[in-house]
């Protein structure tokens, strides 16, 4: 896509959505159904869900 500056790994400056969950998703994919084992969901580097946002 000729945009590899913007995105394509984790690292800082760069865009990305990430999900961080409590358990071994490799282990287990049937964890990603349980929305209680969220623990952050990120959307361009902005943290929007999950159990660590402030309040919950």
């Amino acid at each position: 896509m000729g945009r590899g500056d913007e995105f394509g790994t984790l690292q800082a400056g760069k865009l990305g959505d990430v999900l961080v969950v409590d358990g071994d998703v490799l282990a287990d994919i049937a964890i990603l159904q349980d929305r209680s084992r969220f623990l952050a969901v990120l959307q361009g580097g902005v943290l929007k869900a999950g159990r660590l946002v402030l309040g919950r």
